[in-house]
């Protein structure tokens, strides 16, 4: 419900039990705040505000919706209308591109228009400006758009592409905290999250809704930026490469 932490659960004689998706350090100041021998501080910078959430929840539906408009894309590729587009004057790297820019239209315009209806027509608060909306889901919608384009490329059936896809998708958004932020204590388990785009946008997100500088996220600005770069260079490079080949 992404509304409370932990529930405590009383189990009499002084004795309780806590229960929450967060580390075993939070837990441990939990239960020393119930009986009484320590103080629980409230962790206000880390707190998600309006704007998080909804960049949150977007995050994985976003990525998800790269994967659905990219079926074009692998269809054309699995029933071989790619090798006859590929005879024509039309060249592969066009084709990727135009099917590129169609999924990125598809996906950001109808995002950032029903944002503009809750806002204006609604009321409802939706934490960031359009300016701020306009850039952060921009930068989303191109790394939805090039791991669907990298996922169409490198399989060879559409349903191995989108059942591959959704799962890398989904579960690298919960990891990642799109849903709700949580952390186990594990170091290995945190260096790996870590890696993901999908942190390192939330990171920037909710650094940018505390008021911090965009120049304070440098390094993962840059990551977000080259990712897709490099996903789109490694989609059109094993497409060219299978259509040299016969294979689509």
């Amino acid at each position: 419900m992404n509304k409370y932490d932990a529930v405590v659960i009383d189990e009499g004689n002084d004795k309780f039990k806590i229960q929450s998706i967060k580390s075993n350090d939070f837990n441990q100041k939990i239960m020393e705040a119930v009986t009484g021998s320590g103080e629980m501080s409230s962790d206000n910078d880390k707190k998600r505000g309006v704007g998080s959430n909804i960049v949150g929840y977007l995050t994985m539906f976003i990525l998800l919706q790269g994967l659905m408009l990219m079926m074009l894309y692998s269809d054309d590729r699995e029933n071989r209308t790619l090798k006859r587009i590929g005879t024509s004057p039309v060249s592969i790297g066009s084709y990727l591109f135009s099917h590129s820019v169609f999924a990125y239209i598809l996906i950001f315009v109808p995002t950032f228009t029903v944002l503009v209806v809750c806002k204006e027509l609604l009321s409802i608060n939706i934490g960031f400006g359009y300016l701020q909306y306009f850039l952060l889901l921009g930068v989303l919608t191109l790394l939805s758009t090039a791991f669907a384009l990298f996922m169409g490329s490198v399989m060879d059936k559409t349903d191995n592409c989108m059942m591959m896809g959704q799962s890398i998708v989904i579960l690298t958004s919960i990891l990642s905290g799109s849903f709700y932020s949580f952390g186990d204590g594990n170091v290995v388990m945190r260096s790996i999250i870590g890696i993901l785009p999908q942190k390192g946008y939330l990171n920037i997100v909710q650094g940018i809704e505390q008021g911090k500088r965009v120049t304070d996220f440098l390094p993962q600005l840059a990551y977000l930026v080259t990712l897709p770069a490099l996903l789109f260079v490694l989609g059109a490079v094993v497409c060219k490469r299978k259509f040299n080949r016969g294979c689509c």
